[in-house]
């Protein structure tokens, strides 16, 4: 009997240090990767409309005063024109491609559309552009693509023209200027 609790007490020796063994072996040659970690960027815009007042009439722009509420031009006259500055700052961590568009334009007749314009330079070749408003369909495309990098700021200038076509009597409205930010892919 005294042989037998040995033989017993030996097997739960020997299995207890064959699992400890076990163990300790299969733990050791488990090998595991460096963590892999995924950070996303931010992409948030600081935007500003600005009116610029030529107060001489002398195409020379006096002053810009940020535009807070809609704008009304009473009375406009063939020639005149009308002066604006969009500040745009990219205040996120990543780059984004900065698109801007003229949309919903109720008007009253299209020749009457037809006498205004947009005169700028466009940011992606540096040459002056104008626009009628005649050619409008859903939107106006004022630019597109234009990469603005992390903390970048950028400015554009552009005018509104009452062409010397104008004759008739009517009503224009530009319910928005659309300035659109999206990640670069």
């Amino acid at each position: 009997m005294n042989m037998k609790k040995v033989i017993v007490a030996m097997i739960i020796i020997i299995t207890f240090l064959l699992t400890i063994s076990l163990t300790y072996a299969w733990f050791t040659t488990l090998k595991t990767s460096n963590p892999i970690i995924f950070n996303t960027g931010s992409l948030t815009a600081d935007l500003k409309l600005y009116q610029g007042i030529d107060e001489n009439n002398d195409n020379i722009i006096d002053e810009y005063v940020l535009v807070t509420d809609n704008i009304s031009f009473q009375n406009v006259i063939p020639g005149e024109t009308f002066y604006f500055r969009v500040f745009v700052k990219n205040e996120g961590s990543i780059d984004g491609n900065l698109d801007f568009y003229i949309n919903d334009i109720i008007y009253s007749d299209l020749d009457f559309l037809s006498g205004f314009s947009i005169i700028f330079i466009d940011p992606n070749t540096n040459i002056e552009k104008e626009i009628s408003l005649g050619v409008y369909q859903e939107k106006i495309n004022i630019f597109n693509s234009v990469i603005l990098e992390e903390q970048e700021e950028f400015i554009f200038d552009f005018a509104i023209n009452a062409n010397k076509s104008l004759s008739d009597e009517g009503n224009l409205q530009i319910t928005s200027f659309v300035i659109k930010l999206e990640q670069i892919h």
